[in-house]
């Protein structure tokens, strides 16, 4: 009987690097997803159901290790086998502060084909025997009826999210290309508040002990309309940019409120009943000019090779497509606020159509 290939994440920011990992591996019959950096690579962990992560160790803007601590603080993902290979991090303490990240593996460049054929092979097979061992044992407990209220619950959940999140995905050019049109969204009720504080641990590991994080919610907010993954990720977007924004530390805060836009109002909004959520940094915000193409795809401030330029254009397109909007307001020297606009859910509303 043969069987069902898993999904491994290769993940390196140098395309050579990439095309020999997959020329290794290839040949273990097992499917292989490419991410060029640890952003991408978290993006495909929130759609794909991933059983390891091969990671380079030395990448701009978040490095391997950042990536391991937001993969363990996920809830979804503390059981995923990540194996570090490295050609720079080479001594004794690094290795111990990869396997404090909690890497199963790590190995050093030059890398011996045979036997990272066999590590991976090795975790593939415990991956399989656990995904068999945990069907096994929930069909047992149905037909005994042993399992409890609270574990059919969970169960339900988890399954939910893995079906929602195995969509495919275009093609990287074909992606960036159509950022603010293609996005194949699955528009849902969403609670803002619980999926917030929900991130909020991933967020602090992130952004680190030098930036402060506060939250606020409005009391007795309606759930919004939008893709509860995408959101996850826009939110994950624009912490990451305030944090470049803040290099000597700083405070976050995220503020959620109830709005009511009126007709003739000069926004980019229909008339209706809106949540807001507002995301203010103590950053070195930006001048009009700057403000002024901040959403455009490929417009970056940073330097070269750090950063492509596409989080808030990718932020702007979910906003858009869920029938919100997207606010931008930034001083030098004194911060910047992002305000995204979602439509409240209403109760027994028909899906809206897809967008032409």
């Amino acid at each position: 009987m043969t069987k069902d290939p898993i999904n491994i994440l290769l993940v390196d920011d140098q395309p050579a690097k990439l095309l020999s990992y997959e020329a290794i591996l290839q040949g273990l019959g097992e499917n292989l997803i490419k991410a060029g950096s640890a952003r991408e690579a978290f993006e495909q962990l929130l759609k794909k159901d991933i059983a390891i992560v091969l990671s380079d160790v030395c990448m701009p803007e978040l490095d391997g290790f950042e990536l391991a601590a937001m993969i363990r603080d996920h809830p979804r993902f503390r059981q995923t086998a990540i194996i570090f290979v490295s050609a720079v991090a080479l001594t004794d303490p690094d290795r111990i502060k990869g396997y404090s990240y909690g890497a199963v593996e790590y190995l050093l460049v030059p890398v011996v084909p045979e036997l990272l054929r066999a590590k991976v092979r090795v975790f593939a097979d415990l991956f399989r025997k656990t995904r068999q061992l945990e069907i096994l044992n929930a069909e047992l407990e149905r037909r005994v009826e042993e399992r409890t209220a609270e574990l059919t619950r969970a169960n339900a959940q988890l399954k939910r999210r893995v079906e929602e999140r195995t969509r495919e995905r275009e093609t990287a050019w074909a992606q960036v290309q159509q950022m603010q049109k293609r996005q194949d969204l699955k528009p849902e009720a969403v609670d803002v508040p619980g999926l917030i504080n929900g991130m909020t641990d991933m967020l602090r590991r992130s952004l680190g002990p030098a930036i402060e994080i506060a939250v606020a919610f409005e009391d007795g907010l309606p759930p919004i309309r939008t893709d509860v993954n995408q959101l996850e990720l826009a939110l994950l977007n624009v912490a990451l940019i305030a944090r470049d924004a803040m290099p000597d530390g700083g405070r976050l805060q995220i503020a959620v409120r109830r709005e009511n836009v009126k007709a003739g109002s000069g926004r980019s909004l229909n008339a209706g009943e809106y949540v807001c959520i507002a995301v203010t940094d103590t950053g070195i915000g930006m001048d009009e000019a700057t403000l002024r193409r901040a959403s455009e795809p490929f417009f970056a401030t940073k330097e070269s090779g750090k950063g492509t330029g596409l989080g808030l254009s990718m932020v702007y397109g979910l906003a858009a497509q869920s029938q919100g909007a997207l606010c931008l307001a930034s001083q030098v020297g004194v911060g910047t606020t992002v305000e995204l606009y979602f439509p409240t859910a209403k109760p027994g509303a028909a899906e809206p159509p897809p967008p032409a």
